[in-house]
């Protein structure tokens, strides 16, 4: 495929009734986080807030939520008429987070906090969502060492689910006793998938670090999958499980392997779990994302390439109807970096669809991506040009996964005054790792002819800890703190 000339996609301001919403005219960021949508509508987390359009042919109009106050997990899913995106906890020592939801019934956003039994706050680990996803009945929350959460949002019940628990709670009566040790990387989920299983009923696959389970929801029970590989070596984490949500059919999962349980050398694969032979079939290594197309068609996103495949029974081979790869390039730009993620949302009535592709410079859009592919026709790029607002609001590490492919994350960040900054990174229990810079010298942002405070080759991570060894895969959270207040955090996953 080929891109037209940026076309920058207006936008509308809605004021949300959750949040300090700010005018926009265009989209809030060009930094893209992650994607959701159904029919003709995607929703788009991004630096700046969330932004949903509905799509009508090619044109693209923005409605979007510029919320100073409020921070996301990086997560959204959509649904029901509704959207939800789980929030970043208040403050470091927070242990729960709330989700911001917005109704199209109503027409107004809100927040909603869970619920959860006020004893956990005594209770060692974290209860905060930061995994979403949609059935058509109700919303799956990955709650780290809480498990999984459903919230039906009509009968206003949450409950839940935890590994290998033959028991469901309301979330307001869930003992903390429950709670797994921070460090049973076994349990500790943060991630759901949900699909329906060859009878038809809903099965959510939960992804933790060091296993993944399937759920079954109207029994409560709990099946563990292998973590055999059909290649030698050893499972040293997961970073990604992806199911069907609308059909019976393979999973697939990106995991990071090793020779053994100890060894440095380590590698990311993209699998396809063997049922019948009970273990992991690797694929390929490179991929970040994947989302599903109509019928076997599969679309990955590597680097700054989306490829197309076919899932056969057989095998995983390239899709004979489509392109092997397209490159994406912005015409004025030369090409961008990651594609943080990609969604392809299936038209009703026919064989064709939207592809979605959010990257760090804006979001690329397909109205028939079978047909587009096979006439070569362009893809509609909707980006933000106005400049980017100072004050640490427009902060994040890019690319946001430390990979083989991606082993530096440059820590991108605006600051209103000049200031001295200090950049350290934590891990998911909030033990600290490393520093990055201690109270160097920045300048502000509108004094650079990037917009931008950062010193690209100061202000990066290598993925090492203080002693310079490589951390282990999983999630870590960096915190930026200037000397004239100014404060952000954020997270950043290491998938090597």
């Amino acid at each position: 495929m080929f891109l037209t000339p940026a076309i920058s996609a207006a936008a509308v301001l809605i004021c949300a009734t959750a949040g300090n919403a700010g005018a926009v005219t265009q989209m809030l960021s060009n930094s893209l986080i992650a994607c959701a949508g159904r029919g003709d509508t995607i929703w788009v987390v991004n630096s700046e807030g969330v932004n949903y359009t509905v799509a009508r042919g090619d044109t693209l109009s923005w409605e979007g939520f510029l919320t100073y106050d409020l921070q996301w997990s990086g997560a959204v899913a959509f649904g029901g008429g509704m959207a939800v995106v789980p929030r970043k906890p208040r403050t470091d020592n927070d242990i729960v987070n709330d989700l911001w939801v917005f109704d199209y019934r109503t027409g107004a956003a809100s927040i909603v906090a869970p619920g959860w039994n006020a004893r956990v706050n005594n209770a060692r680990g974290y209860y905060f969502a930061i995994g979403a996803a949609r059935t058509p009945s109700a919303f799956w929350l990955a709650c780290w060492n809480g498990g999984v959460v459903r919230w039906d949002p009509v009968a206003k019940a949450m409950t839940v689910y935890y590994p290998d628990t033959a028991t469901s709670w309301n979330i307001a009566d869930f003992p903390p006793q429950r709670l797994a040790d921070r460090n049973d990387t076994a349990r500790a989920v943060f991630g759901v998938a949900p699909s329906i299983d060859s009878a038809g009923d809903t099965v959510v696959y939960v992804v933790c670090e060091k296993r993944a389970r399937v759920l079954h929801p109207g029994t409560n029970a709990w099946d563990t999958l292998s973590n055999a590989l059909d290649t030698t070596g050893v499972v040293r984490s997961f970073a990604g499980l992806y199911a069907r949500p609308d059909a019976n059919g393979p999973l697939f999962a990106r995991i990071i392997t090793a020779a053994s349980d100890t060894a440095s050398v380590i590698d990311t694969f993209l699998c396809r779990y063997d049922p019948a032979g009970a273990r992991w079939e690797a694929l390929r290594t490179g991929v970040t994302a994947l989302t599903f197309g109509k019928g076997d068609t599969l679309y990955l996103a590597s680097g700054n390439q989306v490829l197309a495949y076919q899932a056969t029974a057989s095998g995983f081979i390239k899709n004979a109807l489509l392109s092997a790869s397209f490159t994406l390039r912005c015409e004025n730009n030369g090409a961008f970096g990651a594609i943080s993620d990609i969604l392809f949302v299936p038209h009703t009535g026919d064989a064709d669809g939207n592809l979605w592709i959010a990257s760090d410079t804006g979001l690329f859009f397909s109205r028939h991506e079978l047909q587009d592919e096979k006439t070569d026709s362009n893809f509609v790029w909707a980006f933000r040009s106005l400049p980017l607002r100072s004050g640490l609001k427009d902060t994040y590490f890019y690319p946001g996964i430390l990979s083989g492919e991606s082993p530096h994350a440059v820590c991108a960040y605006n600051l209103d005054k000049d200031a001295r900054v200090t950049i350290s990174i934590y891990d998911w229990n909030m033990d600290f790792v490393a520093t990055i810079i201690d109270k160097q010298p920045r300048l502000a942002g509108k004094k650079q002819r990037t917009g931008r405070s950062t010193v690209p080759e100061k202000d990066v991570w290598d993925g090492a800890n203080g002693r310079g060894r490589p951390v282990a895969p999983g999630v870590y959270y960096y915190k930026i703190i200037a000397s004239t207040g100014e404060r952000a955090f954020g997270k950043i996953i290491v998938a090597r």
